[in-house]
């Protein structure tokens, strides 16, 4: 395995970063149920009069809350933590190329080119991003590379 420079630290391995993926996914898809359920139920009858009236367009909208949700997950947490719960879990973390925390920015950055990672190519999610992982000499997907930044071993 390729490293980085001595202070971006070890380079975390594909199967902690898939694991971390893992958690970090099932985590926002139940709260983002959980924030529909009560939107839903607190809001039912505006709810459904969005629905009515705007058809085709409200499902759009809700795409965009569940990207909205994914994303900013991801920007919040790597941008004041330097980790996700998944992350944590499996004992990773997100750095600059010095070693050091990233910022919100660039959290932001390497988690926007996330869309291009999690294209599907034939029934397989995520293949574009584990295939960068796989032959970059530093293990970076392409986020990563925009951003500058390093997944590392805690």
């Amino acid at each position: 395995m390729a490293t980085t420079s001595s202070a971006a630290g070890e380079l975390a391995s594909r199967r902690s970063r898939i694991g971390a993926m893992v958690i970090d996914f099932m985590l926002t898809n139940i709260v983002l149920f959980i924030l529909t359920v009560l939107i839903t139920f607190l809001f039912r009858d505006m709810v459904e009069s969005v629905v009515a009236d705007l058809g085709s367009l409200f499902f759009l909208g809700a795409h965009l809350y569940i990207v909205i949700g994914h994303v900013g997950y991801h920007v919040i947490l790597e941008g004041l933590f330097g980790t996700t719960i998944g992350k944590k879990a499996a004992s990773i973390r997100v750095v600059d190329e010095s070693g050091g925390q990233i910022s919100m920015g660039k959290s932001a950055i390497r988690n926007v080119f996330r869309f291009i990672d999690v294209l599907p190519v034939l029934p397989v999610w995520y293949v574009i991003g584990y295939l960068l992982i796989a032959v970059s000499d530093d293990e970076q997907r392409l986020g990563d590379m925009a951003a500058n930044s390093y997944v590392v071993k805690e």
